[in-house]
């Protein structure tokens, strides 16, 4: 009886235990926790990047302003990948044009095949261990780099980066003395963070932006 002592006894012992009714009395789940953000650009990179990874390299720049940190997700290239074959094909056309042995011209077409695999591999699929799926400047001018197995770099940028609407050639050297070159197309990575990335190169040095 809901007039009844025992039945409002009952309808707030039900109510302080966060009960409801849907056919039959059951507890109130949560809603399950967004993902942080080291997860969500985990998941965007690939499986071969961790979350701990990601964390290390986003632990400063995601308290800093973005305004003036800039943190690039870099993905597989078409054109990238295209141009680099073109360009391996063309040196393997010249060879074969040479005045060379047969036995060097296999040679050099064998050698030229397996770099272009690498370098198409590494910068245009994207799917090499090596390769760079993450870039942050921040407003320090401290660069990292997060590789596709997970490991992140700190590194500076040396003299020599071109950069151009359509490509950006980025010449970097981590704190062991190893060049880690990247290469960033027009369509491997968000054409707002590319902007700001170029206009960021030509206003200033990298290490003093």
């Amino acid at each position: 009886m809901a007039g009844s002592p025992r039945g409002l006894a009952h309808g707030a012992t039900c109510a302080s235990h966060n009960f409801q009714y849907a056919g039959r009395w059951r507890p109130l789940q949560e809603p399950p926790a967004a993902p942080g953000r080291a997860e969500s650009l985990s998941r965007k990179a690939g499986p071969g990047v961790s979350v701990a990874g990601l964390s290390v390299l986003l632990g400063n720049a995601v308290s800093e302003d973005p305004a003036s940190s800039i943190s690039l997700r870099l993905g597989a290239s078409r054109q990238l990948g295209l141009l680099l074959g073109a360009l391996h094909l063309g040196a393997a056309a010249c060879g074969f044009a040479a005045d060379l042995p047969l036995a060097v011209q296999s040679l050099l077409a064998v050698c030229l095949l397996s770099t272009a695999l690498r370098a198409i591999a590494l910068h245009g699929s994207r799917r090499a261990a090596r390769s760079i799926v993450l870039l942050v400047w921040d407003r320090r001018g401290q660069w990292r780099l997060v590789r596709r197995d997970g490991r992140v770099l700190d590194v500076r940028l040396e003299h020599g980066a071109y950069a151009h609407p359509k490509l950006l050639v980025l010449p970097f050297r981590s704190r062991s003395g190893q060049r880690v070159p990247v290469l960033v197309a027009a369509d491997m990575a968000d054409a707002e963070g590319l902007r700001r990335l170029r206009v960021r190169l030509r206003c200033g040095s990298s290490n003093n932006p």
